[in-house]
Order: structure tokens, then C-alpha cells, then sequence
């Protein structure tokens, strides 16, 4: 289903805070490599969110084929075509666990079938209180999108990935199809989300919201407007998944 934005050297480029971007061989999918600390040991991790390997039986194959592993682990968030069926081939190589549900929307169905009546109601409220914007050019609200998000980081504590540094946001916004959907109240930005087109998907990559913006339902505006601007262009929205691991 996705086109490969998450797996390109363009995206890696923005998660250097990370590790070393690297491709796996002949194979489309690149990785991060990273230093132990502490060590002199190396491990290597798929994409953030997650890796799109075209073929689970090519990386398992680069894998096999390797005469030094320089790694302690490799660990890869996948969304595998074929994985269901080829998995068996692998697990000599890998560990397989079910992680996280990811959300869709299927934009080929009526617009009304994809948003609850829960959600447009407070969708038309916030419309009466924002103003709304949607920009090709993210670098130029780059501040206030900062501001934003470093709120968002403190009030939940983040300190994982998902952190990302002002160079990561930077390097992704430069990036060829990232746009920014924007929300206002009294020329105030109260609510941004950033938006990747890949193919027939439109990924929901990030949001960040003030106090303001969630007292003011600026998360039903524009995951509403999301879909309304992506219908008819696009198959799909990819909202991202849920947190942690499931059982």
C-alpha cells in the first residue's frame, strides 16, 4: 500500500540525530545504524514509524548472506506485504511480534463514512472559533511549528524518537511533498499538522496542539480538513499507530 517515503534516503536524511543512515544491500530499504553507548558495539533499527521493505524475503536474504555481522541486534518496525505468507523463511533470522495497529481511512468511500457523527459535530464547532491554512512551504512557519511541538514534548514527557530535534524538522520540510495544515484562533497558531503525500497515501506524520488548540477542538478541524483536501486525490490516510506494544 505505501509508496516508500519512509524507506528513501530523503526521509533518513531527517533522523541522523538517530544514528547513520545505510542501505541494506540491493535491497530498498535503508536503516539506522547506531553506536552502543558505552560500547564499541553497533545495532541497527528500521525507519521511524516503521520500514517499508518491498520484499520480506530480500532482507531477509541480505541478512543471510552476510559472512560478518558487525551488529549486536537489528530491529525493524515492518509493513510487509508478504510477510504473512514468507515469514517461515525467516525465522531462523528473525523474532516476529505483532506491534502496533495502524489507522487507515478509505478515501474512496463517502466522506460521511469516514468521519463519526461525534467527530463532524465537533469538527463544524471548532470551524466557528479557527481559522484554518494549509501551506507547501512548512519552512515558513518553522517557529511557531517548534513552539508547538517543544509544548507538546514537556507536557507528555517525550524522550524517545519522537522527540526530534529543530535539524530533524528542518531536514523533513525541505523535503518534496510535506505540507503543513494549519490552525488559528485570533492570528494565534493553536494547531499544525504535518501531512506527507507517498503514492496514493497521504501520511498524518505529526501533530502538535496548545492548550488552546485542544480546549478549541482544533484536532477535529483539521483531522477533518485532512480528509477533505486528500479525497479524490488520494486512496488512503495513513494515521499512524497506537502506542506501545499490544498483546
Amino acid at each position: 500500500m505505501f509508496s516508500g517515503f519512509y524507506s528513501s534516503r530523503a526521509y533518513l536524511g531527517a533522523l541522523t540525530d538517530f544514528g547513520v543512515p545505510m542501505q541494506l544491500g540491493d535491497t530498498e530499504s535503508w536503516a539506522l545504524e547506531r553506536n552502543i553507548s558505552g560500547t564499541n558495539h553497533k545495532d541497527i533499527v528500521g525507519s521511524y514509524p516503521f520500514c517499508e521493505c518491498k520484499s520480506l524475503q530480500d532482507l531477509c536474504s541480505f541478512f543471510g548472506s552476510l559472512q560478518h555481522v558487525r551488529w549486536v541486534s537489528a530491529v525493524f518496525v515492518c509493513e510487509f506485504h508478504d510477510l504473512l505468507h514468507k515469514k517461515a523463511h525467516c525465522q531462523d533470522l528473525f523474532l516476529f511480534k505483532p506491534y502496533k495497529t495502524h489507522y487507515l481511512t478509505d478515501l474512496r468511500k463517502p466522506i460521511h463514512q469516514s468521519i463519526s457523527k461525534h467527530h463532524r459535530y465537533y469538527s463544524r464547532l471548532a470551524a466557528k472559533k479557527l481559522d484554518y491554512h494549509i501551506s507547501d512551504a512548512p519552512l515558513n512557519y518553522f517557529d511557531e511549528w517548534l513552539q508547538l511541538h517543544h509544548s507538546l514534548v514537556r507536557r507528555h514527557g517525550i524522550r524517545d524518537l519522537r522527540k526530534f530535534s529543530p535539524e530533524s524538522f528542518r531536514h523533513l520540510f525541505e523535503i518534496s511533498g510535506v505540507r503543513l495544515l494549519l490552525a488559528y484562533h485570533k492570528d494565534r497558531m493553536v494547531g499544525a499538522q504535518i501531512l506527507v503525500q507517498d503514492g496514493d497515501v497521504v501520511h498524518a506524520h505529526a501533530a502538535a496542539f496548545s492548550r488552546e488548540g485542544y480546549q478549541l477542538g482544533a484536532s477535529y478541524l483539521l483531522d477533518h480538513l485532512t480528509i477533505s483536501i486528500s479525497s479524490g486525490m488520494f486512496h488512503y490516510i495513513h494515521w499512524g499507530g497506537a502506542h506501545g506494544l499490544e498483546s
